[in-house]
């Protein structure tokens, strides 16, 4: 079977059947592929390889196909070929991106399929993937690996990349990270994970010398300090940043957690709250909801622990994480104190908790201001300062001029001015 027959069961691949009365010179089909008529140009190319195969030939047939959507057409063109013509770098660099269309990318947009990926992933690396194929793998490969807890593979993939050649500025118009930030992201937390505590911190610094202002780095570097047995290096670290910049709920978590590991049961609770009415999905705060769980039993409050517990358990329920050993434990604390968590929804475990927050909160009465120009926020004027809010947090019938409304002064940042600022959480549409 010559090469060009491997697609012949697929009709359409090309624009036509083609024949050797295709009235096109070399040049002219490569300037069409280079033009992005791939039909026309893939129609050429499969005479050729009929008539008289070349690895050129061979190479520009499989780009074609792929370029017109047919990569597995185009996968059994350049695995052929490269039997032939196993020399031929440029052949197999295209068997490289043929891999990527037909196996990886399917892989990677369908659910659960974390060992195609890693499977695809492999298999391009065997055929010498380099430069942006190389790093597409390798992001791939990380991404599947961390989704199934593999860290030591994530590692293991973090290291076929050299930091020197990827760019540290994010691709434009992308909110997606730059790919040296995703790089030492990833290959922080695989080690923070794998718990190699001295290389954690090392690799933490690096990532916070390229990129200062990032709060991901501050925190696994904090982890890997903790770790290494120096929780109160970690905890100033984390204090530092809450002072400079603004507070981010996750910063606030980690070092609640770190102040309760010190002992400092207060502190910590304080910082755990402040980081409940801070901005987030609740989801996100599953974990901080646990922490407050047990700040309440090492006080033993367990009524409350137990409603801090439950809204946890909930949420978990509701997007089908399994409960782990640790939410047990803390369940077992309760129960034996005689509390029972009784079943309610994730809204009304909320409502329970932040009611008894709130009743430890100063809150204030304000009307909302600024909110006919469609921007994303506005403000709360109380009798003496005025409160920044995002539009979206107010209750949806308290987003106009003049709505009345209760809040909880919650200190943050303010971007434009670079200092701290004060904003409205919980908001509530006054009674």
């Amino acid at each position: 079977m010559q090469i060009a027959d491997e697609v012949e069961s697929a009709p359409g691949a090309v624009e036509a059947a083609p024949t050797e009365e295709v009235s096109l010179s070399w040049m002219e089909a490569e300037a069409l592929r280079k033009a992005g008529q791939w039909a026309r140009a893939g129609a050429y190319f499969h005479a050729c390889l009929k008539k008289s195969p070349s690895a050129g030939a061979a190479w520009r047939y499989a780009f074609c196909l792929r370029k017109a959507g047919y990569p597995e057409a185009a996968l059994g063109v350049a695995r052929r070929a490269i039997r032939t013509w196993p020399d031929q770098n440029a052949l197999r660099w295209e068997l490289v991106w043929c891999l990527y269309a037909a196996r990886l990318q399917p892989a990677q947009q369908r659910e659960g399929q974390e060992e195609k990926v890693l499977e695809a992933a492999r298999e391009m690396v065997a055929e010498g993937a380099e430069g942006l194929a190389l790093q597409l793998v390798v992001f791939a490969a990380v991404g599947a690996a961390r989704r199934r807890g593999q860290w030591g593979e994530v590692l293991s993939w973090c290291e076929r990349l050299s930091p020197e050649g990827l760019d540290a500025r994010p691709q434009e118009g992308r909110k997606q990270m730059a790919p040296l930030e995703r790089w030492h992201l990833a290959r922080v937390k695989a080690l923070t994970n794998l718990e190699r505590w001295e290389e954690g911190v090392s690799a933490a610094r690096q990532a916070r010398d390229a990129y200062p202002h990032s709060p991901d780095f501050l925190r696994w570097h904090a982890a890997c300090l903790a770790g290494q047995g120096k929780p109160e290096e970690a905890a100033a670290i984390l204090q530092e940043h809450l002072g400079a910049r603004r507070k981010q709920w996750y910063v606030l978590a980690d070092l609640a957690r770190l102040r309760l590991e010190l002992g400092d049961v207060a502190s910590g609770r304080a910082l755990a709250e402040e980081a409940v009415v801070s901005h987030g999905e609740d989801s996100a705060k599953v974990n901080l909801f646990l922490l407050l769980a047990r700040i309440h039993c090492e006080l033993g409050d367990f009524a409350t622990a137990g409603n801090w517990l439950g809204w946890c358990l909930q949420l978990r329920s509701e997007n089908a994480w399994p409960a782990r050993a640790i939410h047990q434990d803390v369940l077992a604390s309760i129960e034996q104190a005689g509390v029972e968590l009784p079943h309610r929804s994730s809204r009304e475990w909320k409502e329970i908790c932040l009611s008894s927050l709130a009743a430890g909160q100063e809150r204030r009465s304000g009307r909302v201001e600024g909110c006919g120009d469609e921007r994303p926020f506005c403000f709360i004027r109380d009798k003496s300062d005025r409160f920044f809010v995002l539009v979206r947090d107010l209750p949806a019938d308290c987003r106009k001029d003049g709505a009345k409304v209760d809040f909880v002064p919650v200190q943050g940042f303010d971007k434009k001015k670079g200092r701290p600022a004060w904003q409205a959480g919980e908001v509530k549409k006054r009674g």
